[in-house]
């Protein structure tokens, strides 16, 4: 095949995994880019997870963690996808990609250019179509979700969840501190969290345990990382 169908993603969460499954089925090779440990709020279905567990199986796709680009035909003459940890996209100048498209989803751009490839996408707020990237793909639900935008941004980020059922920031539970993290100082490596203060903020305890959580609704619990000193 002489046509430069080499597509690469930065990302490989939910979001990013849906755009990949539907590239692969496309006829595209995919390469995907991760960070040493990423997260995502549907693990079960992203693509990055090949990162902890050295595969990840989505809708039929079967995704190999790799430790070299020069693995990338390989695993593309298998019919899959490779994904390496390169969060700088060093990778990038190696390939010489038909197009880059960045599916973080940090809310910022993290180093994404138009010089990275002959085309630039970018999904979600923190990019300027015509200057970081050429289009940027609106996120934000609504109207105007998956919209092109050719010149201008994308809505920004509100910081609020979307409406579910009628709820929005209600049915979100965020830890009031990293890993490893005193609560109070913030300071990183102590070892205390959030657990020292449990019993009093024992509603909004995600840092290690989340089955300590109590709550009185029948929501679920999502987006957790992964712990594999805890094997999760």
């Amino acid at each position: 095949m002489t046509q430069n169908n080499i597509l690469v993603v930065r990302g490989g969460g939910d979001l990013a995994s849906g755009v990949i499954h539907r590239l692969y089925r496309c006829g595209y090779r995919v390469l995907i880019l991760e960070s040493a440990r990423p997260s995502a709020i549907r693990r079960e279905v992203s693509f990055c997870e090949a990162v902890y567990d050295g595969e990840a199986f989505v809708e039929g796709v079967l995704s190999h963690r790799i430790q070299d680009v020069g693995e990338c035909a390989g695993i593309w003459e298998m019919g899959e996808i490779p994904l390496l940890v390169d969060e700088t996209g060093e990778a990038i100048k190696k390939l010489h990609p038909a197009a880059v498209i960045d599916a973080i989803l940090a809310k910022k751009n993290l180093g994404t250019n138009r010089a990275m490839a002959p085309l630039t996408i970018a999904l979600g707020p923190g990019f300027l179509a015509g200057r970081d990237v050429d289009y940027v793909v609106e996120t934000q639900r609504g109207h105007d979700l998956g919209r092109i935008v050719e010149e201008g941004w994308a809505a920004p980020n509100t910081g609020i969840p979307g409406m579910i059922g009628g709820y929005g920031k209600e049915r979100v539970i965020h830890s009031p501190a990293a890993p490893g993290e005193d609560q109070r100082s913030g300071r990183k490596g102590s070892g205390n969290c959030c657990h020292q203060y449990r019993e009093k903020q024992r509603n909004s305890c995600l840092c290690h345990n989340f089955r300590s959580i109590k709550r009185n609704d029948p929501g679920r619990v999502s987006g957790i990382g992964r712990n594999e000193d805890r094997g999760y």
